[in-house]
């Protein structure tokens, strides 16, 4: 008697063979989603890229840049806590 492992059929190879295909074809659409806008104008074209992208950027009506701390201003530090008005509890010997 042959072994689980040993057998194979032709209908499981050919799903096999499918899926890897369409597994191979749909990371190549899945890669220019993420990463196609970066090379869309060509490896070498980052200067004007950047340049269009800076051009753009000046034409958006965004508010300006303002932390929290421009926003409301820096307060007082706080008081310095004493650690000789601290009763802590002494363990006993160990």
């Amino acid at each position: 008697m042959a072994a689980a492992s040993d057998q194979s059929s032709f209908v499981a190879e050919q799903q096999n063979w499918q899926q890897r295909v369409k597994a191979e074809n749909e990371s190549e659409q899945q890669w220019y989603y993420n990463w196609g806008g970066l090379y869309a104008s060509g490896p070498g074209d980052r200067k004007s890229q950047i340049e269009k992208l800076e051009a753009k950027l000046q034409t958006i009506d965004a508010p300006a840049y303002k932390t929290n701390n421009m926003a409301y201003g820096v307060g007082k530090p706080f008081k310095e806590i004493k650690m000789e008005k601290t009763v802590m509890p002494k363990d006993g010997p160990l």
